[in-house]
């Protein structure tokens, strides 16, 4: 995996971890 899409995913599960709300929709 690349860098750039490794801080790329990152970055999303640090806005899906700040509720189990959008983790679970995440996870759907």
């Amino acid at each position: 995996m690349d860098e750039k899409k490794l801080k790329a995913l990152e970055a999303e599960l640090a806005k899906g971890l700040k509720t189990d709300a959008d983790l679970n929709a995440f996870s759907r």
